[in-house]
C-alpha cells in the first residue's frame, strides 16, 4: 500500500455499540477525532485513518482491525462539513486496508467518507460504512512524525528540519503524566532521533518531551513536546 512521510491523520478506534442495526465507534489521537458507523451489516472495526498529502496524488488510507471484503460494485464518496463533494476512487484494497484516491482536502476541516458494498469477511450481507474525521492544522513543531516499533521497543521521532544535538534527553510519560518510562537514545541523525523504551502498550497514548535539540537553520534551541499513539504502521 502507498505510504507517505507527509502529514498524517492517525487515530486508533475503540469500539462502542449503540442502537439496533447501526454500530458507532469513537477514537482520539493528538488533535484528531473520528467516528465510524456501520449500517445493514455487523460492525466493521476501523483501526486507523490517515490522510496523506503527496502533491497531486493525495489519499485516504483506512486500516481495519478485522478482515473485510468489498463487493464488485463497491463505491466510495467524500464530502466536507459544508456539503461539498470530492471526486473519490477506491485506488487499492485488500483484506485489511482500503486506499482512496482523493485530492484537495484542507486542514482544520471535517470530512465524511462513505463506503458502500463493504462487510466483514465472515458476514454474508454487505453494508455501508461511514467515517467522519478532521484533518488538524499543520503543526509548526519540529517533530513531523512519531513511529512506534513494538518488536524492538523503539520510538523514532522524525524532524521536519535538520537539527543538531547538545546533550539531548527524551522523556516519555503516560497520557495523564502519572508514569515515566525510561527512554534510552540509540540513534541520532540530523533528521531523526530514536530511543529504546520498554513497557509501552500498543494503542495507548503517551506524551514526550525532548531537550537538547537545536534547529540548524535558525540556531534556536528548543524543547519539543507532544503526544503520540503507540501504533505501528
Amino acid at each position: 500500500m502507498k505510504k507517505s512521510l507527509s502529514t498524517k491523520v492517525l487515530a486508533l478506534a475503540a469500539i462502542a455499540t449503540i442502537g439496533v442495526g447501526s454500530q458507532v465507534a469513537f477514537s482520539y489521537a493528538e488533535n484528531t477525532k473520528f467516528t465510524t458507523a456501520t449500517k445493514t451489516t455487523s460492525n466493521i472495526s476501523v483501526k486507523s485513518v490517515e490522510y496523506d498529502y503527496d502533491e497531486k496524488d493525495d489519499s485516504i488510507e483506512i486500516d481495519f482491525s478485522t478482515r473485510i471484503n468489498l463487493s464488485s460494485s463497491a463505491k466510495a464518496s467524500v464530502k466536507d462539513d459544508s456539503g461539498k463533494t470530492y471526486k473519490t476512487f477506491i485506488e487499492e484494497s485488500d483484506e485489511n486496508e482500503i486506499d482512496l484516491d482523493v485530492a484537495s482536502l484542507k486542514a482544520d476541516k471535517s470530512y465524511t467518507v462513505t463506503i458502500t458494498g463493504i462487510k466483514n469477511e465472515t458476514e454474508s450481507e454487505y453494508g455501508t460504512l461511514t467515517i467522519t474525521f478532521s484533518i488538524p492544522k499543520a503543526s509548526t513543531n519540529l517533530v513531523e512524525e512519531v513511529d512506534f516499533d513494538s518488536e524492538d521497543n523503539e520510538v523514532s521521532f522524525d524532524f521536519s528540519k535538520k537539527v543538531k544535538y547538545n546533550n539531548p534527553n527524551v522523556t516519555i510519560t503516560s497520557e495523564d503524566g502519572s508514569k515515566t518510562y525510561n527512554a534510552t537514545i540509540i540513534e541520532k541523525e540530523n533528521d531523526e532521533l530514536s530511543v529504546r523504551v520498554n513497557d509501552l502498550k500498543e494503542g495507548n497514548t503517551y506524551k514526550y518531551s525532548i531537550t537538547g535539540i537545536t534547529e540548524k537553520s535558525s540556531g534556536n534551541s528548543k524543547t519539543l513536546t507532544g503526544d503520540f499513539v503507540a501504533l505501528e504502521d
